[in-house]
């Protein structure tokens, strides 16, 4: 099956799930022609069904509860209960039992479609090589959360850099409002019960973030608080495409179970139910863009320190995982990600001359 058929019974499936926001899906198939990296954000069902058909080497690999749809943008910061600044990757909305080595997979294919878009100018084989190095590290040493207050001088210049600016943030959200979109009574509930008590003249606003997730409700509440402006967002959940694609009917989500079993420093402004996830956004509590980072950081060190965050997440397989890995020659995960950047090229392609018809 193409690519163009294939989305298109993935978005008759969405629309069996929620309420989709058609004018966010026409949004994201604008987005998706912009380049390969961003295709492969926005169509992690497509990944799921490539993965099926060409990763046939790597499905007897240990099976976890693995992220997905994880890739160079999927990761950013957020504030423990100590107010101490923490590290790691930010979105499980695809978790669920998997391969480990779809997300190690994915994570370097992600990084060589992004140096193909000149975001990061490093080859193939130094992008997988790197983070396969931090991986196995984190692994070994049975994993550290990344929090950034005494280590980690480097990515706490990433996450405090000009870019993510507290007055270029709140410029940003300003820019939502008014929206035509409204939401719905229980989305207005939802947002409201996570705001602090004081919080006045409450301002509600859709958001189209993300790439994979465009289409589904997603909305904001901004409010001021003790002299200054608070925002939440509510996104919509929905089962993995990864289950989608093997055809398996299941309404369960693992986000919870994920985080449960990860080495990580809670979030504690981050909820999920069986229906939405509710967070705080804020200046350092948001991901962290990638391209806008690269012309002044060290890209190896970046997908080294993300390999070593996506072992903290793969810990409860660590053993069975490090036996495996030890039969697999670099060169087999090398050519594995090869094959998935051309074939997701070729999609893209493909996408581009449909929607140019």
């Amino acid at each position: 099956m193409d690519f163009v058929e294939l989305n298109q019974k993935y978005e008759a499936w969405l629309r069996t799930q929620l309420p989709v926001i058609e004018i966010d899906l026409e949004l994201k198939h604008q987005r998706m022609r912009d380049n390969p990296f961003s295709f492969l954000r926005a169509s992690f069902f497509r990944w799921s069904d490539l993965w099926q058909k060409h990763m046939q080497a790597f499905h007897s690999a240990p099976k976890l509860l693995a992220i997905g749809d994880l890739h160079i943008e999927n990761f950013g910061t957020w504030r423990d209960l100590e107010g101490r600044l923490i590290w790691g990757i930010n979105d499980f909305d695809e978790a669920c039992e998997m391969p480990y080595a779809v997300d190690l997979i994915r994570l370097a294919t992600s990084a060589c479609l992004a140096s193909s878009c000149e975001h990061l100018k490093l080859s193939c084989k130094q992008i997988t090589q790197s983070i396969l190095k931090g991986y196995q590290k984190g692994l070994v040493m049975g994993g550290k959360a990344f929090i950034l207050e005494e280590e980690h001088a480097f990515l706490r210049e990433v996450a405090l850099n000009a870019i993510r600016d507290p007055k270029i943030f709140f410029e940003k959200i300003a820019s939502r409002f008014p929206t035509d979109i409204k939401p719905s009574s229980e989305m207005k509930s939802l947002l409201v019960r996570h705001l602090p008590k004081g919080s006045k003249n409450l301002r509600f606003a859709h958001r189209p973030a993300g790439l994979g997730s465009l289409g589904r409700p997603r909305f904001i509440v901004c409010a001021d608080f003790g002299g200054g402006l608070i925002v939440r967002e509510a996104k919509a959940l929905v089962p993995s495409a990864f289950l989608w694609s093997i055809q398996k009917k299941s309404k369960r989500l693992y986000c919870q179970k994920i985080l449960n079993q990860a080495i990580r420093v809670a979030d504690p402004m981050l909820f999920l139910s069986n229906k939405w996830v509710v967070k705080r956004l804020a200046p350092h509590c948001s991901k962290i863009e990638f391209k806008e980072i690269l012309n002044n950081y060290d890209g190896i060190q970046l997908l080294h320190a993300m390999g070593f965050e996506l072992a903290n997440v793969h810990m409860s397989g660590r053993k069975s995982i490090l036996k495996d890995m030890k039969n697999r020659r670099p060169a087999d995960w090398i050519r594995a990600v090869e094959l998935m950047c051309r074939e997701t090229l070729t999609d893209w392609q493909d996408w581009v001359k449909y929607t140019k018809n």
